[in-house]
């Protein structure tokens, strides 16, 4: 083992020294395998470490230290700055990012979005920007939760089990615009025929026998 001290002085003569060094040093024959110390000015000084070849592979100056690479996990390690880009994918544990950490997160990068609830959709719950066009399909509607209220308008051809009248596709079961609301016609007093849908049709009761087809009013006479 040797040790060096030395004071480096410009001339020979006295005078305020502008640098200096501390080195220690192991060798093996003729050649250093390893220096340590302490060397430069007072201003610009730095303890160091170098290898063989004389690279050096760690520096402290004014509190910071600088070396080719640090093994081991880094445990003791804190306010170890971290450079842009250098957190990738493999860097980051399964579940580590929590909702605290998201600041903004675009749609079309959320994966399994929920499907309409079977309750169906809430007045003002989804707007129509937030899904895609064509997505709400059958199976994804709830029976029964298309209310009169979210229908806009029908086609004719569309509606089912429409009452006997309608079938035909003419409205003949109204006059005027207004509904008539007869469900069927009897036969009174004196009549036959009727029925309770349908076209319907009524006749007169005569009695006895001949060939008129008339109903007399109530003052008529006979006669011989």
């Amino acid at each position: 083992m040797r040790l060096i001290l030395g004071i480096l002085s410009a001339a020979a003569v006295l005078y305020a020294q502008s640098s200096s060094s501390i080195e220690f040093f192991d060798s093996t024959g003729a050649g250093k395998t390893a220096t340590f110390g302490w060397k430069g000015t007072a201003q610009d000084g730095k303890f160091f470490l170098e290898n063989s070849s004389g690279t050096e592979e760690m520096s402290v100056r004014d509190g910071n230290v600088t070396a080719t690479q640090f093994t081991g996990d880094g445990s003791g390690l804190s306010n170890v700055p971290i450079e842009d880009g250098s957190v990738t994918t493999s860097k980051i544990a399964d579940r580590a990012v929590t909702d605290a950490k998201i600041d903004s997160l675009s749609w079309d990068k959320i994966k399994n979005k929920p499907v309409i609830p079977s309750g169906g959709i809430a007045d003002g719950a989804v707007t129509s920007s937030k899904i895609a066009n064509d997505a709400v399909t059958t199976a994804k509607i709830s029976d029964r939760s298309v209310t009169e209220a979210k229908i806009d308008s029908v086609d004719w051809h569309r509606i089912k089990n429409m009452p006997d009248g309608f079938s035909d596709g003419v409205d003949n079961e109204s006059s005027g615009g207004t509904t008539s609301g007869i469900t069927g016609v009897g036969a009174g007093p004196g009549l036959t025929g009727g029925g309770a849908s349908g076209n319907v049709e009524l006749s007169v009761d005569f009695a006895g026998t001949g060939t008129l087809n008339t109903v007399s009013r109530s003052d008529h006479t006979h006669s011989d």
